[in-house]
């Protein structure tokens, strides 16, 4: 059923999100390419891919991908990928 997203949390910006250990921050980084993908497209839990990353990962998609380029983190996790 369609969940009101409209009541969230205070999410992260990207200046103060820190890098995880590094399974769980390949994990996260694959986890929004995929709702990246799929953007404004219903989950199957009724919202949009967006509001799911954010509301898995506490900061927006948005500004997860600022955190990730900044980070470099396509290059670390596509390239051992194809390793």
């Amino acid at each position: 059923m369609y969940k009101d997203v409209s009541i969230r949390q205070p999410t992260q910006d990207s200046t103060n999100l820190k890098l995880l250990d590094d399974e769980q921050e390949n994990r996260r980084y694959w986890f929004a390419r995929h709702c990246h993908k799929y953007g404004n497209t219903l989950a199957p839990s009724g919202i949009s891919w967006d509001d799911v990353f954010e509301r898995n990962e506490g900061i927006t998609l948005k500004e997860y991908i600022k955190f990730a380029k900044k980070n470099k983190l396509g290059e670390k996790y596509v390239q051992n990928k194809s390793r």
